[in-house]
């Protein structure tokens, strides 16, 4: 940054943020298209990992490819939804269709719930190393430099 008289002035831009609008250019969207779609799988991911959910994402591109992401897996998710919505529909009692779907999810989350918190545990254990070695790597850069000035 350049400093003039307490002001500071930004070499660039920055984050510049996208008016939602339909793209007219093919290569665009599919550029897009790719960078959205990797964001929307990490979200989903990030979604059953911290929550324990289980989660599927089915998304077509403007060439009419199929993308599917899921945990812990497409077809699982998938098959579990088809068999809620059909027992709930052939069931009158929306009651019994809730009390059904709560306890397999909680059924599901008593069976997911202990290794989710030792993934949890893992990730905090690898983030706090990872922060370790940036410390460490940033170290050794000042030493290097510091042996360059020598």
């Amino acid at each position: 940054m350049i400093v003039r008289t307490n002001k500071t002035i930004k070499k660039t831009q920055g984050r510049q943020k996208i008016e939602i609008k339909k793209l007219e250019n093919n290569s665009n969207k599919q550029v897009t298209f790719s960078k959205r779609r990797a964001g929307l799988f990490k979200k989903a991911g990030e979604l059953s990992i911290l929550c324990g959910a289980e989660v599927a994402a089915i998304v077509f591109s403007p060439n009419s490819k199929v993308f599917c992401y899921g945990h812990p897996s497409p077809e699982t998710v998938i098959q579990r939804y088809i068999h809620s919505t059909t027992s709930s529909n052939t069931s009158n009692s929306s009651e019994a269709a809730v009390a059904a779907m709560a306890s397999a999810a909680a059924t599901s989350a008593e069976r997911e719930l202990v290794p989710m918190e030792e993934f949890n545990r893992e990730y905090r254990e690898a983030m706090k190393e990872l922060e370790i070695e940036k410390k460490r790597a940033e170290e050794v850069k000042l030493a290097v430099e510091e042996k360059k000035s020598a």
